[in-house]
């Protein structure tokens, strides 16, 4: 299937979207290998970061299918999920203390605002300016997720109730999501111990930034 996927990705014309969708495929297909590769320690910080990482998966991947049903509202409603469960889990795993994972697992809510937790993860991996622009959307995120002004405008066309959500803020959700995925996934190996499968994950980072590195900067020119 990962084969077939790949395929279908080199050999058929498709837009920046099509294009998109079709990597996030292959580098989820590939991450689900790398993670049935191993057995994880079951301790409550390690068993967290792993049930995140199978959640931005799922959450991934509805992103996705979603946006080709054009179900657009949908899809964007999940990335502020999709964003807050990557966060937490690089929380959770740098960050929290030993009381608060075990408070966070009898459901009690530990966490800080997004604001306060992007930065503290941004410090603790040496990557403030990255965990900056990845949650500097927050708002507009929560708008969309809970049917905000942003949400309910873009289900209108004009005056005509005709969902306007433009291709250039889909292939924005598309990229957030699949770099949201490789960042998830890169931690997870990592503080696991898994190094090649660290080391495969960084490579697909860096060869997904030399695909679409520069076309993502100009989306509307594709």
């Amino acid at each position: 299937m990962l084969a077939l996927v790949a395929l279908i990705y080199l050999v058929s014309p498709m837009s920046l979207i099509d294009e998109l969708i079709a990597r996030g495929a292959v580098i989820r297909a590939r991450l689900w290998g790398l993670l049935e590769r191993h057995g994880y320690p079951d301790d409550t910080r390690s068993v967290w970061v792993a049930g995140s990482m199978a959640v931005a998966l799922e959450h991934h991947e509805a992103i996705s299918l979603l946006i080709e049903q054009q179900l657009t509202g949908s899809a964007f409603a999940l990335v502020r999920p999709m964003v807050d469960t990557v966060v937490r889990a690089h929380w959770i795993n740098a960050v929290a203390s030993n009381e608060q994972v075990a408070q966070a697992r009898e459901n009690k809510n530990v966490f800080p605002s997004m604001s306060e937790m992007s930065e503290a993860v941004g410090k603790a991996y040496g990557a403030d300016e990255l965990f900056r622009r990845f949650t500097s959307q927050w708002g507009a995120m929560c708008s969309y997720t809970h049917s905000g002004a942003r949400q309910i405008a873009h289900h209108f066309t004009g005056t005509d109730l005709k969902p306007g959500y433009t291709e250039e803020a889909k292939v924005e959700v598309l990229n957030l999501a699949n770099m949201a995925l490789l960042f998830v996934a890169g931690m997870f190996f990592t503080s696991t111990g898994h190094q090649l499968e660290a080391a495969e994950t960084r490579k697909m980072v860096l060869d997904y930034a030399t695909d679409f590195g520069e076309r993502l900067k100009k989306p509307a020119q594709q």
